[in-house]
């Protein structure tokens, strides 16, 4: 799957419909190996550093669940080679994700879950 010569927000859209899907080999091409997500969630912030670190916290947080989620919202700031974008799980949670991405590759990712 090569994804250097897409748009950033198709980049993201493919990554969202894998991380649904739980393809997570497949997911796992979009992740820099230096990947840093920083995560705020109940007044915490957590920080996940690498590629390993990253796709292990994500599969913890899908074992047993169906939940999926879709992009309300995604808005590209070229500027900075950044991508905000809103999303919402069928269980009606919402998250503010803003998206570092570099040659075709997300390199940091800030989550906020109110």
């Amino acid at each position: 799957m090569e994804n250097g010569m897409i748009s950033g927000i198709q980049l993201l859209e493919q990554f969202f419909a894998l991380e649904n899907e739980r393809r997570w080999d497949d997911y796992a091409i979009y992740l820099a190996e230096n990947v840093e997500w920083i995560l705020y969630e109940n007044g915490k912030q957590i920080a996940i550093s690498g590629k390993n670190e990253y796709l292990k916290r994500i599969k913890q947080a899908y074992i047993g669940v169906e939940t999926r989620f879709e992009a309300r919202n995604i808005t590209e700031y070229k500027k900075q080679n950044r991508i905000i974008t809103l999303l919402e799980n069928s269980n009606g949670d919402m998250s503010i994700d803003i998206f570092e991405i570099k040659d075709g590759k997300i390199i940091k990712e800030w989550e906020y879950i109110p």
